[in-house]
């Protein structure tokens, strides 16, 4: 079995300039309406951000009829994907029922991967989706 030296390929990757931010971020503006997930959407921490941002949705459009949800995700493993999988069909169900929902999926130019992935998603909305490039 080999074992990683993670301190190893820290100082590999800080002596080479190659620090890598891979965070995820979740930003929630109630007033405004809009939630926007961005970074690396991996390991378990992963969760407590989109079960926040699925409750987000579902409270705020009980009281209000306009959401806008932004990705700019730069990678999402499976267990990210049943989660995007959630927020598409929950905001499906509520443009269903009246209310003005969108998203905007950004992606950077070095992952056509998240660019295709957006455009898979887009076919599954029945609401407005737009996908640009940052």
């Amino acid at each position: 079995m080999i074992k990683l030296d993670l301190p190893l390929i820290n100082r590999i990757e800080k002596r080479n300039f190659m620090v890598v931010e891979r965070s995820l971020d979740l930003e929630i503006n109630e007033q405004h309406g809009i939630c926007m997930l961005k970074g690396w959407s991996v390991g378990y921490e992963r969760a407590s951000h989109y079960e926040e941002m699925l409750s987000f949705i579902e409270t705020h459009l009980e009281e209000n009829d306009r959401l806008t949800a932004y990705f700019g995700l730069d990678f999402f493993d499976k267990a990210s994907l049943k989660y995007l999988f959630k927020i598409i069909n929950l905001l499906n169900e509520k443009h269903q029922k009246g209310k003005k929902v969108n998203i905007k999926w950004s992606w950077r130019m070095s992952s056509s991967l998240m660019k295709l992935s957006g455009e898979d998603f887009k076919e599954l909305s029945d609401f407005p989706f737009e996908i640009f490039e940052e």
